[in-house]
């Protein structure tokens, strides 16, 4: 069952192609423990390099220990030679992170533009949030702050 495209996929069938022999997925506590991530010092040397390349130009992580589901499946698609698209990857990664911030993106306007033009449309359910900091400009000459 590794039918990505339905979204049935075993995370069994993904362990063993990205991991090492040892390589166990790592739980959520409760009653029903659902799998949450994996050791990056699990992954085999393929998927370690693809994982670094993800995390690098693609969707960038703070956590260098381990990864995501959806992350190992990225690397199981990729290393499978499935065609894959990043876009929704990319977009719901941004959302997350605006939602989390409690500061605006940096250049987000170049970020809107570079997604136009690779042809990801807009959703009505995307939402602007803008920051105002409250902290006071620091002058600059005769210039003490905005207009």
């Amino acid at each position: 069952m590794t039918d990505v495209t339905m979204g049935k996929i075993s995370l069994d069938a993904v362990l063993k192609k990205i991991g090492q022999p040892e390589a166990t997925w790592e739980y959520s506590k409760g009653e029903q423990p659902v799998p949450l991530s994996i050791a990056c010092m699990d992954l085999n040397p393929k998927a370690r390099i693809w994982q670094q390349i993800i995390t690098d130009y693609i969707l960038p992580s703070m956590h260098a220990t381990h990864i995501r589901i959806c992350v190992a499946v990225l690397l199981w698609a990729i290393l499978e030679g499935k065609m894959i698209s990043i876009l929704p990857l990319i977009r719901e990664s941004m959302m997350k992170v605006n939602q989390q911030q409690k500061f605006n993106i940096p250049f987000p306007s170049l970020i809107t533009t570079l997604a136009t033009l690779s042809g990801m449309e807009r959703r009505p359910t995307d939402q602007t949030s803008v920051y105002i900091s409250k902290q006071p400009f620091l002058p600059y000459r005769d210039y003490v702050g905005p207009p």
